[in-house]
């Protein structure tokens, strides 16, 4: 079972193809680099779904308000 004087697994062994260790862990690096720098501007990112979601709130309180008062028949303060 060889190839030439070599065995089949060493003849594979060359022709296999990955990653190293050391190019796994560069490419890590370059990944938490890019989110440490990415991570302060989306700091503020969740503020402006927190805003719409107060206005949608108070649009549904409203829209209440106005079917109880007519359901009523009497004037619904908001």
């Amino acid at each position: 079972m060889s190839c030439h004087g070599r065995s089949i697994f060493a003849a594979r062994r060359g022709s296999l193809s990955g990653f190293t260790l050391i190019e796994l862990i560069l490419v890590l690096l370059i990944i938490s680099i890019t989110m440490a720098l990415a991570a302060p501007s989306l700091r503020g990112w969740s503020d402006g779904a927190k805003l719409r979601d107060a206005g949608d709130l108070f649009v549904a309180s409203a829209k209440w308000a106005r079917a109880q008062a007519i359901l009523t028949g009497t004037p619904h303060v908001l």
